[in-house]
């Protein structure tokens, strides 16, 4: 707002600058301040893996369900100060063409950790996303290139979690 402000009996000075023009760009934003945006990303996964043995590129269903797969490829495509995390993810069962397939339902979400995050960047990061994990493994495509969800505050992500 374009309006004086109290500077109280002992004033401090605040220099607003871009996050590039900081003096120690390792400046880590509180948790509940940081903004993060969302999508999801459908991973094919192998059938009967369990059963069978069937591997995906290599990668067995269990090996892709597992805690860290995802956001570890996810990590290598982001810049430094923003995060991934995949607070939740589901299994579910889906007929093509007369074949059932299972598909892992991941939920990504991009934090602005030292970094602000758009929606624009998100989307950009989303995109690399897609590229890299589905050079390791398939993704459903009539579900890539959705566009990432507008910027929230972190703090509100437990709320959209299922429990």
């Amino acid at each position: 707002m374009d309006r004086g402000f109290r500077i109280g009996s002992q004033p401090e000075m605040y220099k607003f600058v871009k996050p590039a023009q900081c003096v120690s760009p390792k400046i880590m934003v509180p948790w509940e301040f940081q903004l993060c945006c969302r999508h999801e990303l459908h991973v094919v996964l192998p059938s009967s893996s369990e059963i069978s043995g069937e591997r995906t590129n290599g990668y067995s269903e269990k090996e892709i369900l597992r805690e860290d797969f995802i956001a570890n490829i996810i990590r290598t495509t982001l810049p430094e100060g923003i995060t991934v995390k995949i607070p939740q993810y589901d299994v579910i069962e889906t007929k093509s063409s007369d074949k059932i397939y299972r598909m892992a339902i991941f939920l990504v979400v991009y934090n602005g950790e030292s970094t602000p995050i758009t929606r624009e960047e998100a989307d950009k990061y989303r995109e690399k996303t897609e590229i890299v994990v589905s050079s390791v493994i398939p993704l459903r495509a009539n579900r890539m290139g959705r566009p990432v969800s507008k910027p929230f505050p972190s703090s509100l992500l437990e709320g959209l979690l299922d429990k």
